[in-house]
């Protein structure tokens, strides 16, 4: 995260991040609606109905068949501030891509090129990403996978797919950057004391601060 001295100060402190703290407090102790030790495994407890709701993407579908290939499920748009106000539909895309390295030797590079080539697919070619999304879940960046008869047979059998790429249509769209990991694990140890030392909103805020401010 880089960021101004004042950013910071805004960031954890602000009246909008200490409110989202007491949030979580009050679903662990106040209305002991969250514990932690409950969940077991992210992709088993979701097919065996022994939680409701997940956040995740459309690799997800996949790997919770391989524990429930019979499991039913249905997909919604991510929640927004304003459902009457487009302007609140926002969104955040963690998304990847392939790369050569260019600081190899041209053998190596040669060599990655080939491997992506059969990964990806030759020019126009869709059967490499429709495998790898009809197995895996995961959308390979191809125009020609999106337009290929292999995703639209997809489609039609999944339906809730289209819910992602609408998405991109409905949503303000944001990329996570690099460095926004080194902020996000400072929220994850700042938010650890609420639930498991009860810590208030107040002294999270100023924990997560402190660590905003080193990495600034």
């Amino acid at each position: 995260m880089h960021s101004t001295g004042h950013t910071s100060t805004l960031a954890a402190i602000a009246e909008a991040a200490i409110n989202a703290f007491q949030i979580i407090y009050d679903f662990t102790y106040t209305y002991q609606a969250y514990d932690p030790s409950f969940l077991v495994n992210w992709f088993a407890d979701f097919p065996n109905h022994r939680v409701a709701m997940v956040l995740a993407g459309t690799w997800f579908a996949p790997a919770i068949r391989n524990e429930n290939p019979d499991m039913r499920f249905g997909v919604a748009p991510h929640p927004v501030v304003d459902p009457e106000n487009p302007d609140t539909y926002a969104n955040i895309t963690w998304s990847w891509g392939w790369s050569v390295n260019p600081n190899r030797d041209a053998e190596q590079q040669q060599l990655a090129q080939e491997f992506l080539a059969f990964l990806l697919g030759g020019k126009g070619e869709a059967e490499q990403p429709t495998w790898w999304f009809d197995n895996l879940g995961y959308l390979q960046p191809r125009t020609a996978f999106l337009e290929g008869e292999g995703y639209q047979a997809t489609l039609e059998r999944e339906p809730w797919i289209q819910t992602f790429f609408d998405a991109y249509e409905n949503y303000r769209i944001e990329y996570v950057q690099h460095s926004t990991d080194e902020a996000g694990s400072a929220l994850v140890r700042a938010i650890d004391p609420i639930i498991y030392d009860g810590m208030s909103a107040e002294d999270t805020a100023n924990l997560l601060q402190g660590e905003l401010e080193r990495l600034g």
